[in-house]
């Protein structure tokens, strides 16, 4: 206390000696001396306090934790010098994907692929993980996009390929799809999403998904699962020895996988993960950054399922593609038997007659809307418009040369007396704006308007009398009863 006191008031100045007294007091008591660190900014500078806790991922984590609840401008800069430097961000990312991760056996199989559903696993520090990751994404992005230089681009690529290494090495799958999208490695998400076995990675409607694009992406996703199919057949054929990785799977009473860890022993051995855990708690320090140490907790993945089904695939690729396609695409690969049930073929020859009633109903909309559009209008006016427009006009120049003049505002309003021994015209051919008619039958043929007779003269006619008929009974265009009524 005595010395950080001696450091708070600035009696010890000289940058070696304040650095030195640090680190000789951190391992007494941590949290004190970072809280001292912050305040003596830009004194000592965030890369320095990164080499002080180069051995404790949560010691660095705690000092990037009080950033963050720091006043605004202090905050402002304190995170601006974490950002411009790269080391720092590179040890806050690992000490982020280390500290408090899921056990590794609940990430990753023995041969270091997705276990399925390990995405849903909970981790600690999610939260810094993502915070980097939005840091590095923006970045890339704005250099991709204004530089021109080659050491730019060289600079970027190697950081996308830090990236996505550091995920895939600590089995960050959520960190890892979201980088394989923005850098367009969508063939690879693809395969660790089938590799998770959770169908809501290909779908639109998810967060995380990357859902294929094309027939060729799908085919993709197809064959991988195809090939776990056949490994997990040649696991369970008969006379073959289950492997560890489906031992573990079916129960959680086996002991951990031992899993080869490199690791700098004065001997040059390479230890397994079990050695590694007997190790002394000075000697973990060392290889903290490499793989998760907090394997206490066991989650319940071997619960998930084993991976996509085929009825869930083949649903989601006929969605996306059509029944046509997908259907083609399905019966060029060897599917197993069995995987697809009647009801999914079913479902499938549903959506193929409601896609053709649909593209059948656009293609009659686009043909009526192109008629309408090429069509000659006419362009004349009926006469009580065109009577009404006349006296329209001649109101308002005599309103001009200052003549007092009323005008008759009945000419403007629809009057059912005014309609007989005028001429309609119309537009569209099918229909009848401004005419009504409380006829619910052919006077005709005596059937419901509303029922079809014929296929050649379709619809209904209206004349401004108000009868209405079936266009077929009266290919004369004039009302019938009306002709009777005046010749009888």
């Amino acid at each position: 206390e005595e010395c950080l006191k001696l450091l708070r008031t600035r009696e010890v100045t000289e940058g070696e000696a304040v650095l030195a007294c640090l680190q000789n007091v951190i391992p007494l008591s941590a949290e004190p001396v970072l809280d001292t660190c912050i305040q003596l900014y830009p004194q000592v500078q965030p890369w320095e306090v990164a080499h002080l806790c180069r051995d404790s991922p949560k010691q660095f984590l705690y000092y990037i934790h009080r950033i963050q609840a720091s006043a605004r401008h202090r905050q402002s800069e304190l995170l601006q010098a974490l950002y411009q430097d790269g080391s720092v961000l590179h040890q806050w990312l690992s000490c982020a994907l280390a500290e408090g991760a899921p056990c590794r056996d609940a990430l990753m199989t023995g041969k270091g692929e997705p276990r399925p559903g390990s995405h849903l696993l909970p981790w600690k520090h999610s939260a810094d993980v993502d915070e980097i990751l939005t840091h590095y994404s923006t970045e890339l992005e704005s250099v991709s996009s204004s530089s021109t230089e080659r050491g730019s681009f060289q600079n970027s690529s190697m950081e996308k390929e830090f990236l996505l290494n550091s995920c895939r090495r600590a089995g960050y799958w959520p960190g890892y799809l979201r980088l394989c999208k923005e850098f367009g490695c969508r063939r690879e998400a693809l395969r660790t999403a089938v590799l998770l076995g959770d169908i809501r990675l290909l779908d639109l409607q998810h967060s995380l998904s990357i859902p294929p694009k094309s027939l060729e992406e799908w085919e993709e996703v197809l064959k991988v699962m195809l090939q776990l199919e056949g490994q997990r057949s040649a696991e369970n054929s008969q006379g073959a020895i289950p492997s560890q990785d489906s031992m573990q799977a079916r129960t959680d009473l086996e002991e951990p996988k031992v899993i080869p860890v490199p690791c700098n022993d004065s001997g040059g051995k390479t230890l397994s993960f079990m050695d590694r855990t007997r190790r002394s708690n000075v000697e973990r320090k060392e290889d903290s950054d490499l793989i998760p140490q907090d394997c206490t907790t066991r989650d319940n993945s071997c619960d998930w399922p084993a991976g996509i089904t085929w009825e869930e695939a083949g649903r989601l690729l006929v969605s996306s593609v059509g029944p046509d396609r997908g259907i083609e695409l399905l019966r060029k690969l060897p599917v197993p038997a069995g995987r697809l049930s009647e009801g999914f073929y079913k479902s499938c020859v549903l959506a193929g007659m409601i896609c053709r009633r649909q593209r059948l109903l656009i293609h009659s909309m686009l043909e009526k809307v192109d008629t309408y559009l090429w069509s000659k209008k006419p362009t004349t006016l009926a006469p009580q418009l065109h009577y009404a427009m006349q006296k329209e006009k001649l109101a308002q120049e005599a309103q001009r040369k200052g003549t007092p003049v009323s005008i008759d505002r009945s000419l403007f309003v629809l009057d059912p007396s005014r309609r007989e021994g005028g001429v309609q015209f119309l537009e569209e051919p099918e229909g009848h704006w401004g005419i009504s008619s409380e006829d619910r039958y052919c006077a005709v043929c005596t059937l419901l308007l509303s029922d079809p007779i014929s296929t050649s003269d379709p619809g209904v006619t209206v004349f401004p009398c108000g009868h209405a008929f079936h266009t077929h009974c009266v290919p004369q265009s004039g009302c019938m009863l009306c002709y009777l009524a005046n010749n009888t």
